[in-house]
């Protein structure tokens, strides 16, 4: 596979987040005052509403290709993984929402049409992932079903978190952060439970959240302010804007593959165009170790060193206050170290020549000083290698395909 394609429509995707993050809007947002009544405060940029869903759809095409690799990685490290948390996990964020309003914490909304926007949601989401169930007939990874795509669970974990978001999103972000928690634990649980691909619950989690949006864009229209706690039916979260500099950092991470693991330090800096959108590059050095060795060559995974120097867009996006998450797509070049190891007496070496890498992340960062960050990342990596197998006086071409998760944190500085 050719990594420049991928590459290429991992930018372009990246610029069109970036576009939709860049448009104007003349809406006034508002915000809880002490006394618990929405406040107006006028501001000239609106997040739009369907960029997180789309961000997701696009990655689930993009890592489609790649599903059985990814799963290789949990069959490798959680093989016996079962538990069935994420059965019920889903439910908690609706009953947080009944239960606050019951407690007497004022929601966007009344009980009433905050049970009607969520019926709504699920009115619109439950007939689009059945069809869509129905109509792709995609094996689930344990064989049991070939109704996969998309991950009905999920789709009801991220509208539940959504549903929570909307009504008390604007209080504290802590509400959207836990349901938003939640949502993804369900999501990981299905993949863990080996129940799901990676693209089946990022593909459900976006129809959650647009579902969900929907259904509140719908109310608004019909209902305007009617039983609405809010003097407008456009209510907005007030951490949606924070100051975004260019930085350089250094990072530590775990590396996990579908036979190895290993860690990795890289040094990483980002240069803003504007107070979103940059460009990020990466310089780093990473050891897998732990492979093994059975009766033929073929099924040994060698202990080696990588150095990468990669570049891409990044998205810098704000979540409260000080709190910011990036999105970053990086490809560029590998170098992995020659290694040998004896078998049967006879020596084997691999002799590496340059390779080509891809990695989609994303982190978040809270600051602990004046211009200092702490970040925590998670990303996804291609990496495509090739070189010399050498067995003794003979020698043969060889190519590699592998798929890591890479997950760690560092410190990054201001400029």
């Amino acid at each position: 596979m050719n990594v420049w394609k991928p590459t290429l429509l991992a930018g372009i995707f990246m610029s069109f987040c970036a576009f939709c993050f860049a448009q104007k809007s003349g809406k006034e947002k508002y915000i809880l005052s002490d006394s618990s009544t929405l406040v107006k405060h006028s501001r000239k940029t609106k997040l739009h509403p369907v960029l997180i869903p789309t961000a997701l759809f696009g990655s689930a095409a993009l890592l489609w290709s790649e599903r059985e690799n990814i799963r290789d990685i949990r069959n490798h490290h959680f093989p016996e993984f079962e538990n069935h948390l994420d059965d019920r996990l889903y439910y908690l964020p609706i009953g947080a929402v009944y239960g606050l309003n019951l407690a007497g914490v004022k929601g966007r909304n009344s009980l009433g049409r905050a049970t009607i926007s969520l019926a709504l949601s699920y009115a619109l989401g439950s007939p689009l992932v059945s069809v869509l169930k129905d109509k792709t007939g995609i094996v689930r990874p344990n064989g049991k079903g070939e109704n996969s795509f998309p991950s009905w669970h999920t789709t009801r974990a991220f509208l539940a978190a959504s549903f929570m978001h909307k009504e008390f999103g604007h209080r504290s972000p802590w509400y959207s952060i836990g349901a938003y928690s939640t949502a993804t634990a369900t999501a990981t649980w299905r993949m863990l439970n080996n129940k799901h691909w990676l693209p089946d619950v990022l593909t459900g989690a976006g129809i959650g959240i647009l579902v969900t949006e929907t259904s509140y864009w719908l109310l608004d229209l019909l209902l305007k302010e009617r039983w609405s706690n809010s003097s407008t039916a456009t209510a907005y979260a007030p951490w949606l804007e924070s100051r975004l500099p260019h930085y350089i950092g250094i990072k530590t991470s775990g590396i996990y593959t579908s036979a190895q693991k290993g860690i990795g330090t890289a040094i990483e800096g980002a240069y803003f165009l504007n107070n979103r959108w940059g460009i990020e590059g990466s310089l780093g050095a990473s050891h897998l170790y732990e492979g093994t060795v059975e009766a033929t060559t073929e099924q040994y995974n060698p202990e080696r060193g990588l150095l990468h120097a990669m570049i891409g867009p990044t998205l810098q996006l704000p979540l409260y206050r000080q709190l910011a998450l990036k999105i970053s797509c990086l490809g560029g070049f590998l170098h992995t170290s020659a290694n040998s190891y004896s078998l049967n007496d006879v020596i084997y070496t691999y002799d590496y020549q340059r390779g080509h890498g891809l990695q989609v992340g994303t982190s978040v960062s809270h600051p602990v000083g004046k211009r200092s960050h702490l970040f925590l990342q998670g990303n996804l990596l291609q990496l495509w290698e090739k070189g010399d197998f050498i067995s003794g006086d003979n020698f043969t071409n060889f190519r590699s395909t592998t798929s890591a998760i890479s997950l760690g944190g560092g410190v990054s500085l201001s400029l």
